[in-house]
């Protein structure tokens, strides 16, 4: 029985921490931070009408967060963040400018249109809005190239297919070379907000966690209690039979001591039992001696067992 009781309180106990460390977590989302918060949890609900985000084929909205001390440097040079990342060259029909041959094949296709003659940088000019501050540190929206898309070609009678290429990574590198951290802008307006009622739900959890186990204690506590001092009489009673032998002629008793007299009181006692059944007394117990009665019981003229009911 006592075993089961533990491994309940157990598991129990397990439950109310996980619903603790739940909690702090989610206390923890108050303090905002822009690089790891989630945007739901600093961005209100109506941010889509306030701010155009764009996500289509070739453009997209993308976020960077900037402290006040670059903030200027930031405006001045964002629009030329990896100036070596998209792709704006094709193929040079001006140079080789001839009518009649237009829609003729010239071999200047595919890869020989050599897309990346002319390189800049994919972000939009003029695209920089700042769309949340939090104490010295903000959050801009910028839009960029997606990437660009290389033309498929033959070799020979097989038909080689283009391939997209993808700048996001590349951009995200370029913006953590100069020290800014970009945030891709992945927000559900529905969870916008939801920080204070995460913390009001972990602590309603928290709180029938908590009364579940007052309750599982008290419905416990009468029965284990009684159960563990019926431990302790059987134990005072074998060891009395052990020290007396038979017949069984002893009394048993508790004895709450006055704490601040807790060794006068046992001197007391010795000496009272010593008197009444002198044939008991082993050797004198008194003075700094009586402190080691509850290591040494065999040296008193009585079964003595120590403990503390109210743990």
């Amino acid at each position: 029985m006592v075993a089961k009781v533990d491994d309940e309180l157990k598991k129990l106990s397990i439950t109310y921490n996980e619903k603790l460390q739940h909690l702090s977590l989610v206390q923890r989302k108050k303090t905002t931070n822009l690089v790891t918060s989630d945007l739901e949890d600093f961005l209100p609900a109506d941010i889509g009408s306030k701010f155009e985000f764009i996500n289509s084929e070739f453009l997209l909205t993308i976020l960077v967060v900037v402290n006040s001390q670059t903030e200027q440097d930031f405006l001045r040079t964002y629009e030329s963040i990896g100036s070596e990342i998209a792709a704006f060259g094709g193929p040079d029909w001006a140079s080789t400018y001839n009518p009649p041959n237009l829609g003729k094949d010239d071999g200047n296709f595919g890869p020989e249109g050599n897309r990346t003659r002319v390189k800049g940088s994919p972000v939009v000019p003029g695209s920089a809005v700042k769309i949340h501050t939090e104490g010295d540190v903000f959050l801009y929206s910028i839009t960029v190239l997606k990437g660009h898309y290389e033309a498929g070609y033959f070799e020979g009678n097989d038909f080689v297919a283009g391939k997209y290429i993808d700048y996001l990574d590349a951009i995200k590198s370029a913006f953590r070379e100069k020290r800014y951290t970009v945030r891709e802008f992945n927000f559900d307006p529905s969870k916008a907000g939801g920080v204070d009622s995460q913390i009001d739900q972990a602590k309603w959890e928290l709180q029938q966690t908590l009364t579940t186990i007052v309750r599982w204690c008290r419905a416990h506590y009468g029965e284990i209690y009684a159960g563990w001092i019926h431990l302790k009489v059987i134990k005072a009673f074998v060891e009395s039979v052990l020290r007396y032998g038979l017949p069984v002629d002893f009394l048993s008793v508790f004895v709450e001591p006055n704490m601040k007299r807790e060794k006068q009181q046992m001197a007391s006692l010795v000496e009272a039992v010593g008197k009444l059944r002198s044939e008991l007394k082993t050797t004198d117990i008194g003075g700094d001696d009586v402190s080691a009665a509850d290591d040494d019981t065999d040296n008193l003229p009585f079964v003595f067992h120590k403990f503390n009911p109210t743990l």
